[in-house]
């Protein structure tokens, strides 16, 4: 039955249900297009996303503030961190060719115009500038990890005092780059040590560079010394250690120009030839002194550019500050007040010079505290004659002195002493009083060897007499006055150690200290620098 009612084929298609299938078959193909149309674009999004992100990321600098491109000794230095040591590592060098060969530092010195990569620092070796450079900055990093991975080793911890004068230096500093032009402080940082350097990696750099330092100045060994040590080493080092105090101007040979010579050799000749008038010339002179007024004359007849201020002649120095003709010259026996002499300095330059005395430094270090009252500063440029400078000169100096004679006469009545001092420059806030306890003030400035914020200084003439002489006693007062500054009134505070032992002091100091530094820095762990992945691309070193 049922197969009498079954539907036979017809041996035709069916159009419907092909239609249907084929649209189906469509309809999935899109759906699938459409998932991969979708899947592209989200990758294609998430991948400009990713450089989106990453370009801000090194952009901005957090990368390369974040990220270690130098391992030395197992510290890790970020680019920005490196950059900073590198930079700093430059700037030393030109300044310590610049303080040793003035005007002459720039043909010591790598130009700024180029790569230092594409400079050559030794021709022999062919080492560039930013080879040596980069060589001296991991140097002086390894020296400072072995120190710092000492510290840890012994559990050592800056202490809270150094944070919170970082921290101060850094508010100051702050305050300071806006009045040099700078918008904020991370725009001062960027422009001196580097584009990925802010004010958060300067400070973690301070706090390690304190921590360096406090801990090498914990381990420090003290050492003291006798009496006998201290005279026996001045002893053995007078000649350098001495002050020698002397006038001296200096004869110049007319100027030669390489340019009009042919040769070299006649080049020589005729700088040669003027250096021999110029030592004629210091000779002549020379026999006319005989007394330190005609020296002063002299030297102003001769320049009176350099020379008009007899202050300019002076010199105070001790023995190890001259070298060569001069020194030997000064210590030739027996040296005696009123020796003129011509010095010859090679290449070419000639001194007259007028000795006055040798000082072996065998004094009491003096102190004192002091107000300045200063007047108004003058130039004489700034006037129409000299009648008129020197009326407006007189005019500023007679207000300056009324205002010293009032500020001694309260001194005085409250008791003339280190309390009336400081009372005076607490209730005058805005004037130039100054009040502060000068205790190392020598005949000759000098500067420690061993400790750079300790020195003996020199004051003005007038000062200077008046502290050392032979009657002073702790207490005494006077309102001085010097032409160069205006008006002081110092209190005498007393006398401290001998000089001579002063130096003797600092000097052994420093002896002992560079040998027990020296043996110290051999017992340190060695280190190794390693350079990171991403060096080469985020530091600006050459």
């Amino acid at each position: 039955m049922s197969d009498l009612f079954a539907k036979k084929p017809s041996g035709k298609p069916d159009k419907k249900a092909d239609k249907t299938a084929r649209r189906q078959a469509r309809s999935k193909e899109q759906q699938k297009t459409q998932r991969k149309t979708k899947i592209i674009a989200i990758a294609v999004t998430s991948v400009f996303l990713l450089l989106f992100i990453g370009s801000f990321v090194l952009n901005s600098g957090i990368f390369a503030r974040s990220v270690s491109v130098m391992n030395i000794g197992g510290v890790g230095f970020s680019a920005a961190e490196f950059d900073y040591y590198y930079n700093v590592t430059v700037a030393s060098y030109a300044q310590m060719v610049e303080e040793q060969m003035g005007e002459y530092a720039s043909m010591m010195l790598p130009t700024r115009d180029l790569p230092f990569s594409e400079q050559v620092y030794d021709p022999e070796t062919g080492q560039s500038w930013a080879d040596f450079f980069m060589d001296s900055t991991l140097s002086h990093l390894s020296e400072v990890v072995q120190i710092f991975n000492a510290g840890k080793a012994n559990g050592f911890v800056l202490p809270s005092d150094d944070i919170e004068s970082i921290s101060s230096d850094i508010d100051l500093m702050s305050m300071q780059v806006q009045m040099w032009g700078y918008a904020s402080l991370d725009q001062y940082l960027r422009h001196s040590y580097g584009p990925n350097m802010n004010k958060a990696a300067w400070r973690d750099i301070l706090e390690f560079t304190a921590y360096v330092q406090s801990y090498e100045a914990s381990v420090a060994p003290e050492f003291d010394f006798t009496q006998a040590e201290l005279t026996a080493f001045y002893d053995e080092n007078r000649d350098t250690l001495d002050v020698f105090n002397f006038l001296v101007f200096t004869v110049y040979p007319d100027e030669v120009l390489d340019w009009e010579y042919e040769t070299d050799e006649e080049y020589e000749a005729a700088r040669e030839a003027a250096f021999e008038v110029s030592r004629v010339i210091a000779r002549e002179i020379a026999e006319g002194i005989i007394t330190e007024e005609d020296f002063a004359a002299a030297a102003l007849d001769y320049d009176p550019l350099t020379y008009d201020d007899p202050d300019s002649m002076i010199a105070n120095l001790f023995g190890e500050w001259m070298t060569g003709p001069m020194l030997d010259w000064l210590l030739e026996e027996p040296r005696v007040y009123g020796d003129v002499g011509v010095v010859d300095s090679e290449p070419d330059l000639t001194y007259i010079v007028f000795f006055q005395s040798r000082d072996d430094n065998d004094y009491q270090i003096a102190g004192m505290r002091q107000l300045l009252i200063m007047r108004d500063e003058l130039f004489p440029e700034d006037f129409d004659d000299e009648a008129m400078y020197a009326m407006a000169f007189a005019s500023a100096d007679s207000v300056a002195r009324e205002r010293a004679e009032e500020l001694l006469q309260i001194f005085n009545n409250s008791g003339a002493n280190e309390d009336a001092m400081a009372a005076i420059v607490e209730d005058n806030p805005l004037e130039s009083l100054d009040g502060s306890l000068y205790e190392f003030i020598s005949k000759a400035s000098y500067q420690s060897a061993f400790q750079e914020d300790v020195m003996a200084m020199k004051v003005v003439p007038e000062i200077e007499e008046w502290l050392f002489d032979p009657d002073r006693r702790v207490g005494d007062s006077e309102l001085i006055y010097t032409q160069a500054y205006g008006y002081h009134l110092v209190y005498f505070t007393g006398l401290g150690e001998h000089f001579n032992n002063f130096i003797a002091k600092d000097r052994l100091l420093m002896t002992k200290m560079d040998e027990a530094y020296g043996a110290w820095k051999e017992s340190l762990e060695p280190v190794s620098a390693k350079k990171g992945f991403f060096f080469s691309f985020f530091t600006n070193t050459g």
